[in-house]
């Protein structure tokens, strides 16, 4: 597993592959693998596919996880709402509300630090 190899052509390439086989919870494997190793800019991008695959197989969970990784490599407030919709879709699908104060309680501190208006 060259993480150097890893671009978009690739990931799409992974994905249909995956896809067709009907394997894309092992796709959301080798994502993970690759983003664990990933660096810089790599790792940004390898994150980002992992999320990608993480929606695919409805894995609200790792989603929010690597959400929040995302914001904390890069800073990036707008990583702060994938992790809230992650959590607003784990919620939806188990109808458990519980997390939804832990959303709340993230906006509020994402429009305190940075004004929504400026995300």
């Amino acid at each position: 597993k060259s993480v150097a190899l890893l671009d978009e052509s690739v990931v799409n390439t992974l994905t249909i592959v995956f896809k067709a086989a009907r394997k894309l919870g092992e796709l959301q494997g080798v994502l993970e693998d690759i983003a664990a190793s990933a660096q810089g800019s790599e790792g940004i991008r390898a994150h980002r596919s992992l999320f990608n695959a993480c929606a695919r197989t409805f894995s609200f969970l790792k989603m929010q996880q690597v959400a929040m990784k995302l914001y904390k490599r890069t800073g990036d407030h707008k990583y702060v709402f994938w992790a809230v919709t992650s959590i607003y879709l784990q919620c939806a699908s188990t109808s458990q509300l519980h997390m939804l104060p832990l959303a709340e309680t993230m906006c509020r501190k994402t429009q305190k630090e940075k004004g929504l208006a400026s995300l």
